[in-house]
């Protein structure tokens, strides 16, 4: 179980480790917009989340981690392409249904992962915020 878990908390953490990027000092584009969107409407639902860069290997453009008391998490990725999207989210689910967790494709280029069971409601609102 400990494996486990260390391998969901590798993974959550991938996107925000590989973003070592700079400050561009241009304009966001808009990936970076939908992230911003989507980060504003999760923390205007009462969830603590932040924002961390991409995974440009990977196809990330951007990403969201909430965390949920007392052990939980939920991870919003997002892509440019569906069918990247799509094969992130069955590599994620294959970490995440060993705890009960879940990952799923959302409106077609976003991945939402949850840690563990027990994250429905938080789900349902983080999942308003996409689109």
């Amino acid at each position: 179980m400990a494996r486990g878990a260390a391998w969901i908390a590798a993974l959550a953490l991938a996107p925000a480790a590989a973003g070592c990027g700079g400050d561009g000092g241009g304009g966001e584009e808009p990936e970076q917009d939908e992230t911003n969107a989507a980060l504003a409407c999760v923390q205007d639902a009462g969830l603590k989340a932040i924002a961390t860069a991409g995974d440009e290997p990977l196809g990330i453009t951007g990403a969201l981690r909430i965390s949920l008391p007392p052990d939980n998490r939920i991870t919003v990725d997002f892509f440019e392409d569906a069918e990247q999207a799509g094969t992130y989210s069955d590599g994620q689910a294959a970490f995440l249904e060993a705890t009960g967790g879940s990952s799923q494709v959302v409106d077609g280029t976003v991945v939402i992962g949850t840690a563990r069971p027990g994250a429905e409601r938080e789900s349902a609102r983080v999942k308003g915020c996409i689109g």
